[in-house]
């Protein structure tokens, strides 16, 4: 997988609990309990988004689980409400 170079993003400004970054052509808004403690306007900040295999196998894993347990009851044929 090809290393990229981070994003540099900017707080332009914190809007109630609302962080609103930006690289100088885009914005983005998040909520300001995923940035680090006492970060302020102004504040740079380099950002990597690193993908997590395990993490979405397992929510895979979850989901196929929900599935097979909801339709273990279940004929194929047609239902009334």
């Amino acid at each position: 997988m090809p290393d990229h170079d981070p994003l540099r993003l900017v707080i332009d400004r914190i809007v109630g609990g609302v962080a609103v970054l930006t690289d100088g052509t885009r914005t983005v808004d998040l909520p300001l309990e995923w940035l680090p403690p006492g970060i302020a306007e102004g504040a740079h900040l380099l950002v990597r988004f690193t993908p997590d295999p395990d993490g979405e196998a397992a929510a895979r894993a979850q989901v196929a689980a929900r599935i097979e347990r909801l339709s273990a009851d279940d004929d194929g044929g047609d239902f009334s409400l």
